[in-house]
């Protein structure tokens, strides 16, 4: 049996997509920076103590950080975690 080792590169499709899902995590992670007592009015629902609000900042600062890196790969086999998790969070 031969085995075959394909090396599948991350796609400029993939990479776009990437970023922009890391440009919309940075800005829900700026919005909550600097209106978190203000969740009622700019975020998707109230979160009612600031400390929460601040620890939602750090997830999707966070998150910010995990999709840029998955974007600078250059093999699926690094990078495929990225995309699924943002499918998943956001779903």
């Amino acid at each position: 049996m031969v085995s075959t080792n394909v090396v599948r590169p991350v796609t400029g499709a993939l990479r776009v997509w990437l970023v922009v899902v890391n440009a919309l995590l940075l800005g829900v992670s700026l919005s909550l920076l600097a209106f978190t007592d203000q969740t009622d009015r700019y975020f998707a629902w109230t979160v009612s103590p600031p400390l929460t609000a601040a620890f939602l900042r750090a997830g999707y600062a966070a998150s910010c950080v995990f999709q840029l890196l998955a974007a600078r790969q250059q093999m699926w086999i690094h990078a495929w975690i990225a995309p699924i998790g943002a499918l998943l969070f956001t779903a």
